[in-house]
């Protein structure tokens, strides 16, 4: 790579962080902007993942997908992705809602490390008893909105590429839930 080069590329940012997904001005589908949604997916779910207490891993991808889709624009080709995380969002917690357990408490989440990450919002858990029920709901809500991302890919065949990138990275969530 040539050094004059080095400085038109954007510095590498850590999952989680905000500036990690592109700016609200990716209006056109490409493979950075869709990699970058996609790490972005898999990361919430690892995040998820090392909360102690499996009660509180719906309302944790919850608040990722809806943390995710509020770096997305508005109009463009990530528009749908958008409008489907917070869909999907708005879905996983009415499951948590519920689903509530009245002995767990709700907290934010910090994880730490030169960086700690956490939550601006406390996580809600769901009931030990109800977790199989719930978990269950959970994996085909998100399994409906990989469906709805792909039929919405219309026939532009870079689209559809593009978008599977990005369903595929949600697996790590229906596999984070299924461990449950």
């Amino acid at each position: 790579m040539e050094l004059g080069r080095a400085e038109v590329q954007p510095p590498r940012l850590r999952p989680g962080q905000p500036d990690a997904l592109p700016t609200k001005t990716a209006k056109l589908v490409s493979a950075p902007v869709s990699g970058a949604i996609a790490i972005e997916l898999k990361e919430a779910a690892r995040f998820c993942g090392k909360i102690k207490g499996q009660e509180y891993a719906i309302d944790c991808l919850a608040y990722e997908y809806a943390r995710i889709a509020a770096a997305l624009p508005d109009t463009g080709d990530y528009a749908v992705i958008k409008k489907e995380l917070e869909v999907a969002s708005t879905k996983l917690s009415a499951v948590v809602s519920k689903n509530r357990s009245k002995t767990l408490p709700a907290g934010r989440v910090v994880q730490g490390g030169p960086k700690p990450r956490r939550t601006a919002r406390a996580l809600r858990p769901v009931a030990t008893e109800a977790l199989p029920a719930a978990t269950a709901e959970a994996v085909k809500i998100i399994e409906e909105t990989q469906t709805v991302l792909i039929r919405s890919t219309e026939n532009s065949t870079e689209r559809r590429r593009q978008f599977q990138q990005i369903v595929a990275s949600m697996d790590t969530g229906t596999i984070l839930l299924r461990s449950v």
